[in-house]
């Protein structure tokens, strides 16, 4: 039976930086049931950065993970992760109410939003219909995300450090006893005192299997294709569109342009594919705003983005059903900024571990105070596909962590479909 410090359970946007992350810290074993790491949600994402997107906490956290992802450290890619993009949300007269809600909204925190007439908006994207638009918000600064690149980094960063990604294995027993946590997989048997859960939809599956409480996680299918533009149009600097309801997005994507319904359908865990009837409604949309004839779909795909409850970010420790306790971490989105605790027992240990940096502004650091923790702590959440940093509080009464000794406990990191900020 082969012994790490840490074993991550799914190798997606959400394991794959956990891991790296806790690479620092103890050797790292990351386990994925397909036979590529990415294949689900990660592999499909339409990934946006902005500052702009999401309640007042996601938005914090969002700017907190700029740093990182503009400059990475040396070796970490080969080309920039973050690209300039834009993004133009369009209203029709009968959504203004709508877009001046949106404007509300970004107006404390984020980078500036410009409210633009029909005029400019045609002007930073000809493809509109003229008539269509009577208002828009300008994000200038939002950035396109290299999502493989990123994905990338981290696991190429894992492999440097004794760390291993093992594919085709999927867990299929999860146990613990007094000191370590015992997992049988067809690509042979593994155990360690700390598991992140990052299985995505899956999450909730696998924490029944670990006799930990789920939270609910619901997945929902979100659909995406993409199709030519006009003939000699040079498309690489025009910005996203979203509808101010978002009722459909498009962007311009490696020659072409990417369209979705932006649609949120329940779904079970499963290999999402779209729905004719979605495709063809995401179409009507489209071209109803803009100039585009889309006569043909030259890739078409859906991925699961997974939601709780309250859409609201919940981080902390989690009682197991069965006596001992694990952890879990689940951010998401919200519509309304809180941040919810969540009961736990001293034997639990906090889900996520990230690089040295701290701040106090967003969450309270006493949800994270245990011994055991590294000294600095950062907590992460990847929202359609990017990650989320947040630099939280450094918690002085903890001892840093050996490979020796890694605290117990379950952590749980969760995705949504395309990286922290759009779709």
């Amino acid at each position: 039976m082969e012994r790490a410090d840490f074993i991550v359970i799914g190798a997606g946007i959400a394991g794959a930086s956990a891991a790296y992350a806790l690479m620092e810290h103890g050797r790292v074993l990351v386990l994925e049931r397909e036979s590529q790491p990415g294949y689900h949600t990660t592999g499909r994402s339409a990934a946006l950065f902005t500052e702009n997107y999401g309640n007042r906490t996601i938005r914090r956290m969002t700017m907190a993970s700029g740093p990182f992802l503009k400059n990475p450290p040396a070796g970490f890619a080969e080309h920039p992760i973050l690209t300039p993009r834009g993004v133009l949300i369009i209203a029709r007269s009968d959504q203004l109410d709508a877009l001046d809600s949106q404007a509300e909204e970004v107006a404390d925190v984020g980078t500036p939003v410009e409210r633009i007439d029909a005029k400019r908006a045609l002007e930073l994207l000809p493809l509109l219909r003229s008539g269509y638009v009577a208002s828009a918000l300008h994000q200038p600064e939002a950035l396109d995300i290299d999502v493989h690149g990123l994905h990338r980094g981290y696991l190429g960063a894992l492999k440097g450090r004794d760390g291993r990604l093992l594919c085709d294995a999927e867990v299929r027993s999860l146990e613990r006893d007094d000191k370590l946590w015992h997992l049988v997989t067809p690509a042979g048997a593994f155990e360690a005192p700390v598991v992140v859960n990052a299985a995505g939809a899956w999450a909730d599956e696998i924490a029944q299997m670990a006799g930990i409480r789920t939270i609910g996680l619901r997945p929902k299918r979100r659909t995406a294709f993409t199709f030519d533009g006009p003939p000699g149009l040079g498309s690489s600097a025009l910005p996203m569109c979203i509808d101010a309801q978002e009722q459909f997005y498009f962007k311009p994507e490696a020659g072409r342009f990417l369209g979705s319904l932006a649609d949120e359908t329940p779904s079970p865990p499963c290999d999402a594919q779209p729905e004719e009837i979605d495709l063809a409604t995401a179409v009507e949309r489209i071209e109803a705003a803009t100039t585009f004839q889309i006569r043909r779909l030259t890739h078409r795909w859906a991925g699961l983005r997974s939601f709780v409850s309250d859409n609201t970010l919940v981080i902390g420790k989690q009682r197991r059903q069965q006596g001992s306790s694990g952890s879990r971490v689940r951010a998401d989105s919200a519509s309304r900024p809180r941040v919810r605790r969540v009961r736990h027992s001293r034997a639990s240990c906090f889900a996520v571990i990230f690089r040295p940096c701290w701040e106090k502004s967003v969450l309270k650091p006493g949800i994270f105070r245990h011994g055991g923790l590294p000294s600095p702590l950062t907590a992460i959440d990847w929202t359609h596909g990017l990650g989320l940093r947040r630099r939280l509080c450094r918690n002085r009464s903890a001892q840093p962590i050996s490979s020796a000794a890694p605290p117990n406990g379950v952590i749980a990191a969760k995705t949504r479909q395309s990286v922290n900020a759009k779709r």
